[in-house]
């Protein structure tokens, strides 16, 4: 296992060389996981492989479903970001990162119902996740479930005054 100190050193040094940087570090699974930098240079095509390359080494932590899952998202290849989330959850079934992010994805695919279960699990574990009351409010208005997203809202308000989206979207609720 790398440590701390020297993962640290890695990342403050990939700089514009990823490649060199990626294979100082000693753990093949470290490694792939650390490359998820491709991401956010776009470059999903590489950013998949290494996560394949990470799930092929650890098939048994749930990190590597969920990151690879964001890279289907990106792709919109939701049917297997879901499958990678489901595998995720089965290994780790108290992940609300999982959850929040397997939401997202039942959102896209117009699973309103799904993405509120998946929603309620995070909130359970994190009753104060305003990021996660935000989104059930976006979706409790979107089926017109209007006073229980007003009360997502005033509750995302009251933990982050300074959310102007919460104060929008709460006011377009009183114009309905």
């Amino acid at each position: 296992s790398v440590g701390g100190e020297r993962w640290m050193e890695v990342v403050k040094g990939i700089g514009n060389n990823l490649d060199q940087a990626v294979y100082q570090l000693v753990n093949q699974y470290q490694t792939a996981l650390l490359r998820m930098c491709y991401l956010y240079l776009k470059d999903t095509v590489k950013a998949l492989h290494d996560y394949d390359t990470a799930v092929l080494l650890n098939k048994f932590d749930p990190e590597g479903y969920i990151r690879r899952s964001r890279v289907y998202a990106m792709q919109e290849q939701y049917p297997a970001a879901l499958q990678d989330l489901d595998q995720a959850l089965s290994l780790d079934p108290e992940n609300s990162f999982a959850y929040f992010n397997r939401a997202l994805i039942r959102y896209n695919q117009n699973d309103l119902n799904g993405a509120l279960a998946d929603l309620e699990k995070v909130l359970q574990e994190d009753p104060g996740n305003a990021l996660t009351l935000y989104n059930r409010a976006l979706i409790r208005t979107q089926i017109g479930d209007y006073n229980n997203a007003l009360e997502d809202y005033d509750r995302v308000i009251s933990i982050n005054p300074n959310n102007v989206l919460a104060y929008y979207n709460r006011a377009a609720l009183f114009i309905q």
